[in-house]
């Protein structure tokens, strides 16, 4: 915590990514080093729960938020069956709760891409259970 400042970098932590859209020559980068450990180059990294991965397809967050979101599935498939008994109000705050707010962080950063439609399935599915609708009912309008 030299220099006066509160701020130091954990050299374990940090990892480089390089973030371009398409794949260019592979030009050799010089080794980067922070307090003597050389700086690990990676194809994604997880920072503030959002993946970022080299090529910003987001391929690597979206396929994690589908399998956390399909856990939490499971919770709102139990507590909707008839014999369970949870009421229509309850099952809607519940999914706004546990699967909408998963869906909704980051995705002004992720919404532009095209593999969106991965987690097209969790929404209707979480939706269907919540409303008590069937499953051979028409897609829910977003």
């Amino acid at each position: 915590m030299g220099n006066g400042t509160w701020f130091s970098l954990s050299s374990q932590k940090t990892k480089l990514v390089i973030l371009q859209k398409h794949r260019r020559s592979s030009n050799t980068l010089p080794s980067l080093v922070l307090q003597n450990f050389p700086i690990q180059m990676v194809n994604s990294y997880k920072f503030l729960g959002l993946t970022f991965d080299g090529k910003l397809s987001w391929i690597f967050h979206i396929k994690e938020l589908k399998a956390i979101c399909f856990n939490k599935i499971l919770i709102l498939k139990y507590l909707s069956h008839p014999r369970t008994g949870c009421n229509r109000k309850l099952l809607l705050q519940l999914y706004r709760s546990l699967i909408r707010s998963q869906l909704d962080y980051g995705s002004p950063i992720y919404s532009h891409t095209c593999t969106l439609n991965l987690l097209k399935t969790i929404q209707t599915s979480s939706l269907r259970l919540s409303l008590g609708a069937f499953r051979t009912s028409p897609h829910l309008s977003f």
